[in-house]
């Protein structure tokens, strides 16, 4: 069974490290320091969609880009290609099995997600309650529960390693966990701007208005 994850990707671009060492106490602490010096990352990742039975629905990873303001691209690798791009504006969901192009404005598939997290310049208050959960296993947790009712997802978990942002579960409003693990994490890397910019092959149906600012 094949399964589409952009819902899912658009609201999770969350993974970092701090720039320099951070000797914070707590994951609030860490967290409070990546959305004040983060400013752009990339990094590998692995995904896993578990069912609210606890069955596991699908794995995949690829490769991940972020910069600040509002800016990522996601690459999936396996089991199925497919890229998925916020240029700042609009979000770009490329399936290369169907040849199809689908775009989209960025404030209505993103507003008050997770994403914020990262490239958004609000405090983290605002669009959340943050709470300390304490270590479990290596990393030390911090959820956040989007103070927006109408959002896609219940709560937001991540994990701390290290000072780095290790690991990431979000659980949406069917029950349905995505958990997430990073590794090769570079942060603040240079980053060219054609990698937020998608460029569609000759032949590909675009579905979406690209114009649309």
């Amino acid at each position: 069974m094949r399964l589409h994850y952009p819902t899912i990707v658009l609201c999770l671009p969350l993974l970092a490290a701090a720039p320099n060492p951070v000797f914070a106490a707590s994951a609030v602490e860490q967290l409070e320091a990546f959305h004040r010096d983060v400013r752009g990352l990339q990094a590998t990742f692995s995904q896993t969609l578990v069912s609210a039975e606890g069955d596991t629905l699908q794995r995949s990873s690829g490769r991940v880009w972020l910069q600040r303001p509002r800016r990522f691209r996601w690459d999936y690798e396996q089991p199925y290609p497919q890229v998925v791009v916020g240029d700042g504006e609009q979000v770009w969901i490329y399936d290369t099995e169907l040849e199809q192009v689908t775009v989209k404005a960025m404030d209505e598939t993103v507003s008050s997600a997770p994403m914020l997290v990262l490239s958004g310049r609000r405090s983290l208050e605002e669009d959340f309650e943050v709470r300390e959960v304490g270590r479990q296993g290596e990393l030390d947790w911090v959820e956040l529960t989007p103070k927006n009712p109408e959002g896609d997802f219940q709560r937001v978990r991540i994990g701390f390693g290290d000072t780095t942002l290790r690991a990431m579960e979000l659980e949406d409003n069917f029950g349905q966990l995505s958990r997430i693990q990073f590794g090769d994490v570079r942060v603040n890397p240079d980053i060219a701007p054609e990698r937020f910019q998608l460029k569609i092959p000759e032949g590909v149906d675009v579905v979406g208005d690209p114009a649309r600012p």
